[in-house]
């Protein structure tokens, strides 16, 4: 019968020790090559190619950080029309969302305390079901339906948004011609029309604080190290 063999408690250490380094360096290379391979250039979201795009020329419209703000022509929940050329004179915030989204809620308190007296707050609801569509989730029981006016007013009266501009994208022409394809999407435009920051999910109040400022001197956060997707 043979006998268990031990290894000596110093050379057990050594092996154990080997064994940790080991592991260490192939987690370490694993994130090093995670990040390293994360895009660089504009504001990412997850699998949506569109958005994995390099900084585009300054002269040409463009929904993507330092590309001049697409124009959009849009009907308001009371009945006035807007032109985001003509919102001129402060910064503008496009806020694509859904009344049922509940980061858009904490978003939404974010926008009132930070943006609604330092900037045009445009609240965009896209939950209709052309955007639902577009997503090819229609039809799915589990999928909420599409929204209509009552909702979005009564997001924005419980939230306490008084000075926003409301628009249902019925036709789901707005979230188009932004490339919209996530909830939460937030846009800032500085004064001089210049996209100076791009969320394609919920952001926080420090980071839209810092792309106000940004769009209050209406330069590009292109190199702002906080920013999503830099």
């Amino acid at each position: 019968m043979h006998k268990l063999k031990f290894l000596p408690q110093r050379q057990a250490s050594k092996y154990l020790l080997v064994l940790i380094l080991a592991v260490a360096v192939v987690v370490i290379s694993v994130f090093f090559s995670y990040f390293m391979a994360l895009p660089r250039e504009g504001v990412t979201s997850d699998g949506d190619e569109e958005l994995k795009r390099s900084w585009p020329d300054m002269d040409r419209f463009s929904p993507y950080i330092g590309g001049q703000a697409p124009e959009i022509e849009a009907s308001t929940l009371d009945g006035s029309v807007i032109k985001l050329s003509n919102l001129q004179g402060r910064p503008v915030v496009l806020w694509f969302m859904a009344t049922w989204c509940p980061s858009c809620a904490v978003v939404g308190e974010a926008v009132r305390d930070v943006a609604s007296n330092r900037a045009v707050v445009v609240v965009i609801d896209v939950w209709t079901g052309k955007f639902i569509a577009r997503l090819g989730v229609d039809g799915n029981p589990l999928v909420p339906d599409p929204e209509g006016e009552g909702e979005l007013r009564q997001f924005a009266q419980k939230l306490g948004g008084r000075d926003w501009l409301l628009v249902l994208d019925e036709d789901s022409e707005l979230s188009g011609i932004y490339k919209v394809t996530r909830l939460d999407t937030l846009i800032v435009i500085s004064l001089n029309g210049r996209i100076v920051f791009r969320s394609d999910g919920p952001v926080t109040r420090s980071i839209l604080e810092a792309a106000l400022k940004e769009a209050e001197t209406s330069q590009s956060t292109q190199n702002c190290p906080i920013c999503p997707g830099y």
